[in-house]
């Protein structure tokens, strides 16, 4: 897991004390060797890095390949190199490195080389041969971040955005559909970023630049969303069964020490059972509130570790938040981003920086085997949400049903009041200021233009969207929030630490058969993740695997004193706050009072009011220091 930043420009020389200056804004991602490259002034790779498979000298980048006609700069693992090598005639490796493995195999295989990695990874090559270019490479599932912005026959690369605004002052210019995206939901979906001229390279993609402006973008590794398997349920069990088991191995592939990331959920304890059996030495970390139980999973993952009889460690974080913490964490992310659960995941990084540099999540089961009850009404519900009648039927199943199913139920309900189409739903289907949003009768958006909003996003997943309904709904899950969110959040947080974050669920043939497994079959109104949980039911107490869905979310207001909401208000209601450009002052104003004295008087959330004034003040800052 590294960092690294690239400049390639023929048309003038480069100046290199500031290719210099990018590459250190990027230490955090690699402490363990700096290393850079540059040819007559034109092209400067940097690379920081973070040993982990080979950590002698020799696998040190930027890389050279063994006839000096290519370079590559890489971030990640790849778990499967040494099964790669014996694929290939070359066999004069001078190191024991995944990098060298790659830069061979492509030299050798060409593109179609990249299919056969198995791994978290984003790299690119310099290719010398004939009139050279650049490739651009990211893994199928997006877990490692690559960012990149063309101007004037002049490309710039990093593995963060900060990196390449160093470079490149027309790249600071702002996107206001993605600030529209950001108050919707939270961040920014990619492959679009804060700002107009920087993007990030498409999971499963490879794009080439030839020194010309225009990029060749193309898909070395595509999930199918649409197609289905004809198994019974008992034989894609065991299928699952295996294919977890095949990715955990894969994932402790490592020349240091592995830890790993236990929650309360199904998802991290079944990776966890496997991780044990494999190594019953290693360490598991739990995340602890000792002041707020709802919201704590220590006791649970207590009961995984004694049946395991394994190592484990509770990392209490209940004293250690305050505003400056918050600053500090979400500044680092370069855009706004407001997912609170970027904090936990930043406190149990920092504990495994301090002996270890692996650490091994959950990330990817919810979407892959449908754990999210608001995938299975979505489905159900929407193709009848226009027919009055049936929502009256509905409507009487819905008070007899449990709190939760009928809250479903009413979302559902409420969206598709303005949508006709099923991804303008799922766009707003956890929005924090949706369509219509008030409190006491204020609305939320000064001129709101949803259908702009509801364009931009259509255009973001047009080219890879699914046909069928059931495909639409899955694609969302995995290539929006998980994508955007969840995985942004594990990598800034966990290579702010030096750390690297590892998730066995989105192994390349565990997810591929995962979507292959039908929806109906891995879920249903009342249990999510069937396939998941019986699995789950075979390792631990019964109990355990009937634990609802639960989020990684912290309850922020209980952190903050008084001294310092008052401090977040002030910035989000300063005289022309950025954030009143886009959000009534009067709404923010309600937002802060039941911030600071929440009472339950109007319709909204004790998490939806904090989570909203945290989007507003995590806005308003990273304007304020853009």
């Amino acid at each position: 897991m590294c960092g690294f930043v690239g400049i390639v420009d023929f048309s003038k020389k480069i100046n290199m004390m500031k290719g210099h200056d990018a590459l250190k804004s990027l230490e955090h991602r690699g402490p363990d060797a700096q290393g850079s490259w540059s040819d007559d002034h034109h092209i400067y790779l940097g690379h920081n890095r973070l040993s982990i498979i080979d950590v002698s000298k020799k696998a040190n980048q930027p890389f050279l390949s063994s006839k000096e006609d290519a370079l590559i700069v890489f971030n990640g693992e790849i778990y499967n190199y040494m099964e790669l090598r014996k694929q290939l005639s070359f066999d004069s490796f001078k190191t024991n490195s995944d990098t060298e493995t790659i830069l061979e195999g492509y030299l050798e295989k060409g593109v179609e080389f990249f299919k056969k990695l198995r791994g978290i990874y984003a790299f690119v090559i310099l290719d010398r041969r004939g009139p050279g270019q650049i490739l651009m490479v990211r893994d199928p599932a997006g877990v490692k971040p690559l960012y990149y912005t063309v101007q004037n026959r002049t490309i710039i690369f990093a593995s963060e955005i900060k990196a390449i605004k160093k470079l490149s002052i027309e790249s600071n210019r702002i996107n206001n559909i993605s600030i529209k995206h950001y108050l919707n939901l939270g961040y920014i979906p990619e492959p679009n970023t804060v700002y107009k001229n920087i993007f990030a390279v498409n999971p499963g993609y490879y794009f080439i630049w030839n020194c010309n402006e225009n990029i060749l973008k193309k898909p070395f590794y595509q999930y199918s969303f649409d197609s289905y398997n004809s198994l019974s349920f008992k034989d894609n069990l065991e299928h699952t069964y295996q294919k977890i088991e095949k990715a955990m191995d894969r994932n402790l592939v490592s020349d240091v020490e592995v830890s790993f990331a236990l929650s309360g959920g199904i998802d991290s304890s079944l990776l966890y059972y496997f991780a044990n059996k494999k190594d019953n030495e290693i360490i598991a970390k739990t995340i602890g509130f000792s002041k707020e139980s709802r919201y704590d999973e220590t006791n649970i993952s207590k009961i995984y570790s004694s049946r395991l009889k394994g190592n484990h460690e509770i990392i209490d974080i209940q004293k250690k938040i305050g505003l400056e913490l918050i600053d500090r964490l979400f500044l680092h992310f370069d855009q706004p981003f407001a997912d609170s659960s970027a904090i936990p995941t930043y406190f149990i990084t920092k504990n495994i920086s301090e002996y270890g540099k692996v650490i091994i999540g959950g990330d990817g089961g919810d979407e892959l085997f449908n754990g999210y009850p608001s995938q299975n009404w979505l489905l159900r519900f929407f193709p009848f949400s226009h027919y009055h009648r049936t929502w009256g039927m509905l409507n009487c199943l819905g008070k007899v049903l449990p709190a939760r199913n009928r809250r479903q139920l009413n979302r559902v309900k409420n969206l598709t009041k303005y949508h006709n189409d099923i991804m303008d739903v799922m766009y707003n289907r956890n929005s924090w200021f949706p369509l219509g949003s008030k409190i006491d009768g204020v609305n939320a958006f000064i001129n709101p233009d949803i259908n702009e909003q509801l364009e931009s996003y259509r255009h973001i997943f047009e080219q890879d969207m699914p046909e069928k309904d059931e495909g639409k709904i899955l694609f969302d899950y995995f290539r929006k929030k998980l994508l955007s969110d969840y995985l942004r959040k594990t990598d800034m947080m966990s290579m702010l630490n030096g750390v690297e974050w590892r998730v066995p669920f989105l192994d390349e043939d565990l997810s591929s058969f995962a979507f292959t497994i039908p929806f109906n079959q891995k879920s249903n109104l009342i249990t999510g993740k069937k396939h998941l949980r019986a699995l789950h039911k075979r390792l631990y107490p019964k109990h355990t695997s009937l634990k609802p869905k639960a989020g990684f979310t912290i309850p922020l207001d209980s952190f903050i004193t008084k001294k310092n909401k008052k401090r977040m208000a002030n910035e989000i209601l300063k005289k022309e706050s950025y954030v009143t450009t886009f959000i009534n002052r009067s709404y923010i104003e309600l937002l802060v009072e039941q911030f600071n004295h929440y009472n339950n008087a109007r319709d909204i959330s004790r998490a939806s009011v904090y989570q909203r004034v945290l989007i507003l003040y995590v806005l308003q800052r990273w304007y304020d220091t853009k």
